[in-house]
């Protein structure tokens, strides 16, 4: 892991800060992997995680709304 970091970040020579953004996001987004499943999301990828999750807020808001017409 060290080694992906030091090529990655710190060998280079950054002339534009928005390369040095690119990059590091790059390294975190690799790092993080959002199509790995992790087992505190009820072994779900952080992307399917957050999809039902904004899936969710919306049934609850729809559900407030019905209440309130009801």
């Amino acid at each position: 892991m060290n080694l992906i970091k030091r090529e990655r970040i710190r060998r280079r020579n950054y002339n534009i800060p928005a390369d040095a953004r690119e990059i590091v996001l790059d390294y975190i987004e690799m790092l993080l992997n959002p199509e790995c499943k992790h087992v505190r999301n009820g072994m779900l990828s952080p992307l399917d995680f957050e999809r039902q999750q904004k899936l969710h807020q919306v049934c609850l808001e729809n559900w407030r709304l019905f209440m309130i017409d009801f």
